[in-house]
């Protein structure tokens, strides 16, 4: 490109303004250093390069347009490169982007950002003791900063997850937000955190199904979610509303939550391992069949309670659900040439992606 004309490095400066580490919930992690290189008058075209790509889209963005694009739905990005825009749009205030860029190299930021994975959804990765390779909780905060806010799932149980969620409430509090309740998916150990550590944090009402409920120590204020329920959520931008989803399979009064961002999905799937339907309380049929309501919905992102965003939900879903057919009707097959428990077992195994035999 320079040989033919089309950027210029007579006055190549190459210069470090951030690095990012992939997040801990990530089954291989990345440590990226972010460089800047001012290219003067570019006429460089944005075309997808020769050759396979793990991308989609080629195109030159400024950074609000980034912003107000993801905003809006109608771009996934990933939590650490959002961060990113917004780092160069506050660097921006008063600059053109060339300062802005000469300002964070001179100071790169580092350290704990904000985990957002959609409008209004932002993320906390709590540690649990959850089925491997996970090995954190998503604790998902509804809402815009300086508004209502809902959390979901703070499965704390130790002094880690107690700092991080402290941290979040102070920084939730020192936006002028107000927690309206505390929303469990399920009743899950990995998903529901120990009361008590909770309310020396914050107090807010709890909202859960009836099974959640019923699972929880006594509490003052409780509601009951139902199929088709409404949470709305005011904030400086107007109303946002989720409605409540039944989807029971994975554990009896599991519920997902289906807005315009997305779909808060439990434990419905995972870009990290598996979904384990337990044989004491699970049920295939409940679980597939909310599988493909959920495909239905056509969701822009699916939000997982374990591991990233699923930026593809339609795919997804329909790999979840033909792999789980398929393996159900294997195991029909089995039963019914009368092969022996251990048999199947193994045989059942060899269907799997390679997870430890117990799951």
């Amino acid at each position: 490109m320079a040989e033919a004309g089309d950027i210029s490095i007579e006055k190549f400066d190459c210069q470090v303004i951030t690095e990012r580490i992939t997040p801990p919930q990530s089954p291989t992690r990345f440590q990226n250093t972010f460089f800047h290189v001012a290219l003067g008058e570019s006429r460089v075209e944005a075309t997808f390069p020769p050759g396979r790509s793990e991308f989609d889209r080629f195109r030159w963005w400024r950074p609000e347009e980034v912003i107000e694009a993801w905003e809006s739905n109608q771009l996934h990005l990933p939590p650490p490169i959002l961060t990113i825009f917004r780092d160069l749009l506050e660097a921006m205030e008063g600059r053109d982007l060339i300062a802005a860029c000469n300002v964070m190299a001179e100071d790169p930021p580092s350290g704990p950002h904000r985990f957002e994975y959609g409008p209004g959804v932002e993320c906390i990765l709590i540690p649990t003791m959850t089925l491997p390779p996970s090995t954190h909780t998503n604790c998902f905060v509804l809402g815009e900063r300086g508004g209502q806010r809902v959390i979901i799932d703070p499965a704390i149980r130790d002094e880690d997850g107690y700092k991080l969620l402290k941290d979040k409430v102070e920084e939730i509090r020192g936006d002028g937000s107000d927690i309206v309740c505390t929303i469990f998916t399920h009743r899950h150990q990995d998903h529901i955190g120990d009361m008590d550590m909770i309310s020396q944090i914050y107090q807010a009402p709890v909202w859960a199904s009836e099974e959640t409920l019923s699972a929880l120590p006594e509490i003052q204020e409780t509601r009951k979610l139902r199929e088709g329920d409404k949470i709305s959520i005011d904030g400086p931008s107007g109303r946002v509303d989720w409605e409540v989803l039944e989807t029971p399979g994975h554990c009896p009064g599991q519920i997902c939550l289906v807005g315009e961002p997305g779909v808060v999905a439990a434990d419905n799937c995972t870009m990290v391992g598996t979904i384990l339907v337990p044989s004491r309380d699970g049920d295939m049929g409940a679980y597939i069949s909310g599988l493909e309501r959920l495909r239905d919905l056509r969701p822009h992102t699916l939000f997982a309670g374990h591991g990233p965003l699923i930026p593809n939900p339609e795919r997804m879903l329909t790999q979840y659900i033909e792999h789980r057919k398929a393996r159900h009707a294997k195991v029909l097959q089995a039963v019914k040439s009368d092969a022996r428990t251990s048999r199947i077992l193994q045989y059942l195994h060899t269907l799997t992606r390679p997870v430890p035999i117990h799951l």
